[in-house]
């Protein structure tokens, strides 16, 4: 596994990179001692330099993106691909939205929002976008995290 740690407003933001895809994505604020190493492979460039594009405010594809979610239920990589496929940058969709979207009845919002919690690979899985119909909603990392990657997008919840 190769790891990396990059600094923004956020805080720190460590990537970790199983089998040349992006296995998790961690907004801590943790300080570890992680870099990358210089014989890390080009897949790894490919998400840094999209991360950077991200919290510099651009809206950067992260179609290209290899995410490593083999370990992963079939029922959560349906609705990440959903997700990550019809909530876009700058958009917000309700939990009972996304269960809809994916074919569950709207009362699964709470089974939406398990999975949003296990999401290990926030911002390119993008859960923050996910909230409650009352308003924000959790997110793992903290709801000041939500409201900043929300604001860093210009999105209305």
């Amino acid at each position: 596994m190769f790891l990396t740690e990059m600094h923004y407003n956020l805080g720190p933001v460590t990537i970790m990179f199983k089998n040349n895809a992006v296995y998790r994505i961690m907004l801590n604020d943790l300080n570890s001692e992680f870099t990358e190493p210089a014989d890390a492979p080009a897949a790894h460039s490919i998400a840094i330099k999209l991360l950077q594009k991200y919290f510099a405010g651009g809206n950067p594809n992260f179609g290209a993106v290899q995410l490593y979610l083999k370990d992963l239920d079939i029922n959560s990589i349906k609705i990440y691909n959903f997700l990550m496929k019809n909530v876009r940058y700058g958009t917000t969709a309700t939990y009972s939205d996304l269960a809809a979207g994916c074919g569950l009845p709207k009362t699964a919002a709470r089974y939406i929002g398990r999975i949003m919690k296990n999401n290990r690979i926030p911002i390119i899985i993008p859960c923050h976008r996910v909230v409650s119909k009352r308003g924000l909603g959790g997110y793992n990392g903290g709801t000041e995290k939500k409201k900043f990657l929300l604001q860093l997008e210009g999105a209305v919840w």
